[in-house]
């Protein structure tokens, strides 16, 4: 049982946490998707699979001292380099499938 509170007291009067991160599937076959976003938050695992991961936003709660501001700034030059046709590490590795679902009825 922890005897001491690990967060702030908001002006409103209420108290929140920070830097935690809760990972949950809402459907059982994600499982394993998100355990491996779990593992990835520590940073590890963005250092393991650097050759698959184009952008390791995980950073920003891993206290490397970068701003969500500077994360979304590399998004969006990967994202502009990517539209102008660099290959992401997925099609460099031979992975291009894509699967956009469709929440409700499909006709």
């Amino acid at each position: 049982m922890l005897d001491h509170f690990y967060g702030y007291a908001r002006p409103v009067g209420s108290y929140g946490v920070k830097n935690y991160v809760a990972v949950v599937p809402s459907v059982i076959c994600a499982n394993k998707v998100a355990e491996r976003i779990a593992e990835g938050v520590n940073g590890a695992r963005a250092r393991l699979m650097k050759d698959n991961i184009d952008i390791n936003a995980g950073k920003l709660i891993t206290f490397d001292n970068v701003s969500i501001k500077d994360v979304g700034h590399e998004i969006f030059a990967e994202l502009f380099s990517v539209s102008s046709g660099k290959l992401t590490k997925a099609e460099i590795l031979g992975n291009n499938e894509l699967a956009i679902w469709r929440i409700g009825l499909s006709l």
